[in-house]
C-alpha cells in the first residue's frame, strides 16, 4: 500500500516528498488530480521525489498511486493537504483590549510558514500533522495540539509536556484519562468512555509528583454532525479544535478546494481561511448542482 511518510515545503514552494510502497513499484504523485511526477520504489519499498518546481502558493491536496511490477495499480488511502503562504503574508497574532480600556500596542507579526498535514480521503480518521500547524491551545508547558474522535464518539486527544510530565485529562469534569510525556514531550491519550453528540468540555492538567496541579487549560469542543433542522438549502457545522477549512470542504463537498464556498459564505467571521477557531458555527451551502 503506498504511503506518504514525509512532505517537507519551503516557504519558496520547494518540496520533498518521500514515503513507502512495494519495492520496485513505480509511484505517481498527483496534485489536485493532475500528475505532478513519478517516483521508483528501492528494493526496501522506499522512493523520494523532488518536484522540478516549486508549488505554488494556495493550497494543494496530494494523493498517490502505486504501479506494481505485475501492472497492478494501487492508491494510497491517504491524501496530504499542502498550505503554501504567499510570499508577504503575515499572520497577526490575536490582540486588542476591552472597551475603555487603554489602547495597546499592535501585537507583533509573524509570517506564516507551510502547513502539511494527512488523512484519509473519506474526510474521517485521524489527522497526522506533517509539517507546520501550530499548537492549539497553550498554558505553560502544557499544550492541547489535536483533539479528534471516531464514528462512536471515543475521543483522543494529543499535545506536548514536559518529558516524563503527567497529564489528566477529564471530559464535563468526568476522568478520561492519564498520559505521560515521552522523551520529546509527546503524549497521547484515549478516552475509555465514548462521548455523545453535542458540545462537551475538555479539561487537562499536569500534575507534579506529589499530586499537584503545575498547569490547566480548558477548551469547548462539539461531537457533532452538519445541522439539518434549518431552512432548505442551509446547514451548519460547529468548529471544533484542529478543524480547518480544508477538512470541513472535504467532508461536506467531498472536494477541499471548495473551502472556497464556506469562507466566502462565512466572511464576517473569518479573516483569514488559515486561522478559524473552536467553538465558531458556520453556514454551509448546498453545493450549485450542475445544469440538468
Amino acid at each position: 500500500m503506498p504511503s506518504f511518510d514525509v512532505v517537507h515545503i519551503e516557504r519558496s514552494g520547494s518540496a520533498v516528498i518521500a514515503g513507502r510502497a512495494e519495492p520496485g513499484s513505480t509511484v505517481t504523485v498527483m496534485r489536485n488530480g493532475e500528475i505532478l511526477g513519478r517516483a521508483e520504489a528501492n528494493a526496501s519499498g522506499e522512493w523520494v521525489f523532488l518536484p522540478d518546481r516549486p508549488l505554488a502558493p494556495g493550497d494543494h491536496e496530494l494523493s498517490l498511486l502505486a504501479r506494481g511490477r505485475d501492472g497492478r495499480e494501487i492508491e494510497a488511502p491517504r491524501v496530504v493537504v499542502v498550505s503554501v503562504p504567499q510570499p508577504d503574508l503575515q499572520v497577526a497574532r490575536p490582540a486588542g483590549s476591552p472597551e475603555g480600556a487603554e489602547p495597546v500596542e499592535p501585537a507583533p507579526v509573524e509570517p506564516r510558514g507551510p502547513v502539511a498535514v494527512a488523512l484519509d480521503k473519506s474526510g474521517l480518521g485521524d489527522v497526522v500533522v506533517l509539517q507546520g500547524i501550530d499548537a492549539g491551545v497553550a498554558v505553560g508547558d502544557l499544550v492541547l495540539e489535536t483533539l479528534r474522535y471516531d464514528a462512536e464518539g471515543r475521543v483522543t486527544v494529543t499535545g506536548k509536556v514536559t518529558p516524563g510530565g503527567r497529564v489528566f485529562a477529564y471530559i464535563d469534569d468526568g476522568f478520561a484519562g492519564e498520559a505521560e510525556g515521552d522523551a520529546q514531550g509527546g503524549w497521547r491519550l484515549t478516552a475509555g468512555e465514548p462521548v455523545s453528540l453535542g458540545l462537551h468540555r475538555l479539561r487537562l492538567d499536569q500534575v507534579g509528583e506529589g499530586g499537584e496541579v503545575l498547569a490547566r487549560l480548558e477548551t469547548p469542543f462539539a461531537r457533532s454532525t452538519l445541522l439539518t433542522d434549518l431552512p432548505e438549502g442551509e446547514r451548519l457545522v460547529i468548529v471544533q479544535p484542529g478543524n480547518s477549512l480544508w477538512r470541513i470542504a472535504q467532508r461536506t463537498y467531498g472536494e477541499g478546494l471548495r473551502y472556497t464556498v464556506i469562507f466566502e459564505a462565512n466572511d464576517s467571521q473569518i479573516r483569514d481561511p488559515n486561522l478559524i477557531y473552536p467553538g465558531q458555527i458556520f453556514t454551509v451551502p448546498e453545493e450549485p448542482r450542475p445544469p440538468s
